[in-house]
């Protein structure tokens, strides 16, 4: 079983805080009723995010975890027999009265192709390490082919600068 820990999500920080506001306004009311949100809050500010590879079932998932308890499904890998990493550049033009911003999102995605050539995509990542090193792990463990378009990219750029 290969565990790998992403970190905090830190997508659980707002409303960790606003939980915790209110249950620091609560005490004017009640301890009672006060305890429960505090602990609720600091709850959400211990949850973290990761990825479980099993290596005997040969699946995979995406998680969220409190301490020691893991919340996330499986995903059966027995059908894909390819994996890839892809490259996505996204951007977005916000508009508002006054001006206009363009957001860039760059992400690595981690897919997995079955042998009628349906993608399922796995998981969007923002560090190509991360995205990279899971990639290694299931090509190594599960034997699939692969490809991982980032490195040829890279490939081609140098083989530009040589020439």
């Amino acid at each position: 079983m290969e565990d790998i820990n992403i970190g905090y999500k830190l997508q659980h920080l707002i409303p960790a805080f606003f939980i915790m506001v209110a249950g620091g306004l609560l005490f004017l009311a009640s301890w009672l009723m006060a305890v429960p949100a505090l602990l609720a809050g600091i709850a959400l500010l211990c949850m973290r995010a990761g990825i479980e590879i099993n290596t005997v079932n040969k699946s995979i998932r995406k998680y969220s975890a409190l301490g020691n308890l893991k919340f996330g499904s499986w995903v059966n890998l027995n059908p894909y027999h390819h994996v890839e990493i892809r490259y996505t550049n996204e951007s977005q033009n916000m508009h508002s009265r006054a001006s206009s911003v363009n957001v860039l999102t760059r992400t690595y995605d981690l897919v997995f192709v079955d042998k009628e050539g349906t993608a399922f995509e796995f998981n969007d990542f923002v560090d190509y390490d991360l995205a990279n090193r899971i990639f290694k792990i299931v090509i190594n463990t599960f034997g699939m082919t692969s490809r991982n378009v980032i490195a040829e990219m890279a490939q081609k750029a140098k083989e530009r600068k040589r020439h």
